[in-house]
């Protein structure tokens, strides 16, 4: 394996488990800490890959992952600041992916995938969407960073997508469970 895959399969590893903590087990902490590490990782892959949307998508989560981390308080929960405009412009850029890639677009549809991923990420960070609004988001980018990833020949991170996407679904199974249960 190169370097390049090296590097991706290390990062796409620690940001799995980062996200098998937030969406299984909803340690946000933990998940920000291993998703920065992975981010960092994932940033030199795809450097040596040569794919600039996922460079800068790296670098940023990096950056929004230790303002995650340093938002948050050791076992605070906080409150979720929520606006119609979160959604609007998620669901605009969403939009605007789902149509380029169905063109097949692929890489256009890779930077409004980076909005996807950035956005939802950001805004979770900072409270303004809710976990499982997150886990939506990250389900439906997962999905539409696929085709390009596979293009692409970065195949440590289409499985990445592939199995976070699983776990998306599996953490929205449990909360429809659980809404069930308490109704």
């Amino acid at each position: 394996m190169d370097i390049a895959n090296t590097l991706s399969a290390c990062g796409t590893l620690l940001s799995l488990l980062g996200y098998y903590y937030l969406t299984i087990h909803s340690r946000e902490r933990l998940s920000l800490s291993l998703d920065f590490a992975g981010a960092l990782l994932l940033t030199l892959s795809f450097y040596f890959f040569g794919s600039n949307s996922f460079i800068v998508l790296n670098a940023t989560w990096a950056a929004i992952s230790l303002y995650g981390l340093f938002k948050r308080k050791r076992g605070s929960v906080g409150k979720i600041d929520k606006h119609w405009s979160t959604n609007l412009l998620l669901g605009a850029i969403t939009a605007a992916a789902v149509i380029t890639t169905m063109a097949g677009k692929l890489e256009i549809a890779s930077w409004l995938v980076i909005g996807i991923f950035l956005g939802s990420f950001a805004y979770f960070s900072a409270r303004r969407l809710t976990r499982i609004e997150y886990i939506l988001y990250g389900l439906v980018g997962a999905g539409l960073s696929i085709p390009y990833l596979i293009d692409l020949g970065n195949y440590p991170s289409a499985l990445y997508q592939t199995l976070s996407a699983l776990l998306a679904v599996g953490a929205l199974r449990n909360h429809l469970n659980l809404k069930k249960r308490n109704n």
